[in-house]
């Protein structure tokens, strides 16, 4: 089975509605015209969209932050492709933190208007993709005015800690959701940026028989590594990356990843990442 991964499209709408300038995301729109270092490049998106599209997957992932500040027009300028592109692909989409950016959105149900029938309504939400291979997707964002902190929340974990049992070593869990449970080695979480109940979620992953591999966005920078912790040594760590926000070690963007699910959860896993390269798509590959 090929699954692409995806993440932080970020689409940022060029001028500002009215209806928004008393909002918070007047703040967030001018700052994003004054910040020299926030280079996102739009135009990659269809040729990302197109080269998704020719890897014929059979699930297309995605950990959220599709828009910058929730408005309406930035939805449309990342779903209308989509959807021209890679509307006959199966499609699980969890909401990012600037997919909630504002109560309004939130009060609103912005993400779910938009995005139908490429989200779920409810979570968690639980799909066998295979035989011994399932799909848990989780909503961790929550809407503050002054930081950008998640959480899973009680009730969401409960229900994971409930349904994980049924797993055996025999099977592997692909979990989606937008923040991270863990950093890499040496990374050091901000107060302002982290996922508030870590701690709860990763308790709930260690009873788990199954091998995981957590697939999130949020730190715009692509990574794949396995947690050392004894507890947790069936967890894999996915970081999506940001395909549009070019810098000087990305001039093109980040790219994406794309998985080989074998037959059975503990057998190993291909990755793929896709990345733009002097106008041509390079891959480099791995085996976890």
């Amino acid at each position: 089975m090929r699954v692409i991964f995806i993440g932080d499209i970020h689409a940022f709408a060029p001028s500002l509605a009215w209806r928004y300038w008393l909002s918070k995301c007047a703040l967030g729109w001018l700052n994003m015209k004054l910040n020299p270092n926030r280079k996102f490049n739009f135009n990659l998106w269809p040729g990302t969209l197109q080269r998704m599209r020719e890897l014929n997957p059979d699930w297309v992932l995605c950990s959220g932050d599709l828009t910058q500040l929730a408005m309406d027009e930035e939805f449309a300028m990342v779903i209308k492709p989509w959807r021209l592109t890679l509307g006959h692909c199966r499609t699980v989409v969890v909401p990012g933190n600037h997919d909630r950016y504002t109560h309004r959105s939130v009060r609103e149900k912005t993400f779910e208007k938009c995005l139908g029938d490429l989200a779920s309504s409810t979570y968690p939400y639980w799909q066998r993709l295979t035989d011994h291979w399932h799909l848990l997707a989780l909503d961790s964002t929550c809407t503050h005015l002054l930081d950008a902190t998640g959480s899973i929340g009680d009730a969401q974990l409960q229900a994971v800690a409930e349904r994980i049992t049924t797993l055996t070593p025999d099977d592997g869990l692909l979990l989606l959701t937008h923040y991270p449970v863990l950093l890499p080695p040496g990374r050091r979480d901000t107060p302002g940026h982290k996922l508030r109940d870590s701690m709860e979620l990763r308790k709930i992953l260690s009873q788990c028989r199954a091998r995981i591999i957590y697939l999130h966005g949020h730190v715009h920078e692509p990574w794949s590594f396995r947690v050392k912790e004894p507890t947790l040594a069936h967890l894999h760590m996915l970081n999506a990356g940001c395909p549009l926000r070019c810098s000087s070690e990305f001039p093109q963007g980040q790219g994406f990843w794309e998985l080989h699910l074998p037959d059975l959860g503990k057998q190993p896993v291909r990755l793929t990442r896709h990345r733009l390269v002097c106008d041509q798509w390079q891959t480099i590959e791995e085996s976890i």
